[in-house]
């Protein structure tokens, strides 16, 4: 049976004569203790266990480029924004060729806390910025979409 706690207000007074009464502007109505109500006709249903995403191990080939990337070494000349930035574009061409469980299986190790020390994928990832590991993390989510917006899937699910 569910329960609410509430506040109820006993008094609600106007701006005009909270300025008038108090002086100082504030409103601050009276409030009273908590009430309780109950809903006796409403019955919990049981909690349904959330849809579990399809998982896949990523080829180590795969895994290897994308480390290769995270590590690879600033060109001549070029800034560090522009080093980040070229890497950044380097993952997300990766990750756009993983499918839907790879990309869920990814997620779920990029997004592990604490960060095993053996994972050296999910380690160099940590040490991007912020931003930017929240758009790959945004475009890996997004694979399930990406997958059922392409013309070849449309087709087939057509038939």
């Amino acid at each position: 049976m569910p329960t609410y706690f509430i506040y109820t207000p006993q008094k609600l007074r106007s701006s005009w004569a909270a300025r008038s009464v108090e002086g100082d502007g504030g409103i601050e109505p009276e409030l009273a203790p908590l009430t309780l109500l109950t809903a006796p006709d409403e019955v919990a249903e049981p909690a349904e266990e959330p849809a579990k995403h399809p998982t896949a191990a990523i080829p180590t080939e795969i895994e290897a480029e994308m480390i290769g990337i995270l590590t690879g070494e600033r060109f001549p000349n070029e800034c560090v924004d522009a080093q980040y930035r070229r890497k950044e574009q380097a993952l997300g061409a990766m990750f756009a060729t993983l499918g839907v469980a790879e990309s869920f299986t990814l997620v779920g190790r990029l997004n592990a806390e604490p960060i095993p020390a053996t994972d050296d994928l999910a380690t160099r990832f940590a040490r991007l910025a912020l931003e930017r590991k929240t758009r790959l993390l945004a475009f890996l989510t997004g694979a399930r979409r990406r997958e059922l917006a392409q013309p070849s899937y449309r087709r087939s699910v057509a038939r």
